[in-house]
C-alpha cells in the first residue's frame, strides 16, 4: 500500500539527494504526517522543478504541469528550455484581492505578470 502525502508518495525523494536542510525538513513533515497534523511546522516537500524539467527532456515525452504560479518568473527560461508543452495557472478568483485572501501567500499581480502573450512567456 502506498502512503499518499498531499498526492504525493511519501517516498518521493527517494531518488533525488536532498540537502541538510530539505533533510531535516522532509523528516519533520513525514513525523507531521504520521500523527496527522493538520497545522504543519514543516514547509512543503517538493523536488527541483528544473531538476525534473532537465531529466525529463532527455526523453521523449510530452510534459504538462499545473502550479499556483508564484515561481513563473524564476522558471520561465526553464519552461521554454526544457520543452514545456503545457502549463497551467491555478487561481481562485479573477480579482486580486478575492484570489489573495483565498491563497494566503499568493500574489496575484505577480502571477498574471507572466501569463502567457502570444504563445510566450514575458521577459
Amino acid at each position: 500500500m502506498t502512503n499518499i502525502l498531499r498526492a504525493k508518495t511519501k517516498f518521493l525523494f527517494d531518488r533525488f539527494p536532498l540537502t541538510k536542510e530539505q533533510k531535516q525538513n522532509s523528516e519533520l513533515n513525514l513525523k507531521e504526517v504520521d500523527a496527522r497534523r493538520t497545522i504543519l511546522k514543516s514547509a512543503p516537500r517538493r523536488p527541483q522543478f528544473a531538476e525534473i524539467l532537465r531529466q525529463l527532456d532527455a526523453f521523449s515525452v510530452r510534459k504538462y504541469f499545473c502550479t499556483n504560479g508564484m515561481k513563473l518568473g524564476e522558471l520561465k527560461n526553464e519552461i521554454f528550455n526544457r520543452h514545456v508543452d503545457i502549463s497551467a495557472v491555478s487561481l481562485d478568483d479573477a480579482r486580486a484581492d478575492t484570489n489573495n485572501r483565498i491563497r494566503r501567500g499568493d500574489n496575484f499581480n505577480k502571477i498574471i505578470r507572466y501569463r502567457p502573450r502570444d504563445n510566450r512567456i514575458p521577459c
